[in-house]
């Protein structure tokens, strides 16, 4: 289910100047900027309430009303705690089949509601050799960066997973140059250090691509290209199979728009590894 701000990014270009000026509000500041009244929301947006009542229904909305509503929904998924989501969470029929339906239904929604052109930038950016790539993640979603890394270390030259070590990361921000590419993996919950990082890199020059939720993370905010995938899990715990799903689209736009410079890459690495894995030649003794 498409949530309210996959539409507000889906339709920004829809949208009169007006209206944009609402979408920012919302997106930007968070969506309790529009959980006050109609009046509220025009002045803090600068528009009129007429304005803001056209803009939920070009949303799709009956009514204002009906907009809040499903903000209030939305802020409330964004912060749901595995502890919250066991009352919510399905335990009907067997597990292995619960969770083959359900990943089917998940992964076909990330693919059928991911952004396009969100993509194409994401493998764009990947894909620019001329820059170095971090790419870090939080507790759980940081496998992902690590995922994405161990194929890119064969694909391209200067990839680098970022772990939590804060003098690591304190090296990384002050070495970051216009131009440079961070890949963010951040899901609900988000974690702060994540996001902090985020803004640092992006304060100094670095171009943001972020794997996230439908709800988005705040770094979306400042964010060049957004990956948004479903994270309903089988068990009161999310999900990061459909997320894993993209990472894998990626590395394999990231290998038909590489092309022969990547091919060469892997066979040059593959070689260098089967030495290392070899070790090396047998001392001779004179």
């Amino acid at each position: 289910m498409e949530s309210v701000v996959d539409r507000l990014h889906r339709r920004m270009d829809q949208f009169s100047p007006a209206e944009r000026r609402i979408a920012r509000l919302v997106l930007f500041t968070g969506p309790a900027a529009a959980l006050g009244s109609v009046s509220t929301l025009s002045a803090r947006a600068g528009v009129s309430a007429p304005t803001v009542s056209r803009f939920a229904a070009r949303l799709g909305f009956p009514d204002y009303a009906s907009f809040q509503a499903a903000l209030r929904e939305e802020v409330e998924a964004r912060i749901a705690s595995p502890q919250r989501q066991y009352a919510t969470a399905r335990s009907d029929g067997e597990p292995l089949d619960r969770a083959r339906d359900l990943f089917l239904e998940t992964v076909g929604a990330t693919f059928a509601d991911v952004s396009a052109a969100d993509f194409s930038r994401a493998t764009e950016l990947v894909c620019d050799t001329r820059h170095p790539l971090v790419a870090f993640g939080g507790r759980f979603s940081g496998t992902l960066a690590a995922y994405l890394v161990a194929h890119l270390h064969e694909l391209r030259p200067r990839a680098r997973l970022l772990d939590h070590d804060p003098g690591e990361r304190a090296g990384v921000v002050l070495d970051t140059r216009r131009g440079d590419v961070a890949v963010v993996f951040d899901y609900r919950r988000y974690q702060r250090d994540v996001v902090e990082l985020a803004e640092q890199l992006h304060e100094r020059g670095a171009v943001i691509v972020l794997f996230t939720d439908r709800w988005l993370s705040p770094v979306a905010r400042f964010a060049e290209a957004v990956l948004a995938a479903d994270v309903a899990g089988p068990s009161p715990f999310d999900s990061l199979v459909p997320a894993m799903a993209l990472v894998e689209a990626l590395v394999a736009a990231t290998v038909d728009r590489l092309g022969p410079d990547g091919e060469d890459r892997v066979r040059l690495f593959g070689q260098l590894a089967d030495r290392v894995v070899e070790g090396p030649p047998e001392q001779v003794n004179r």
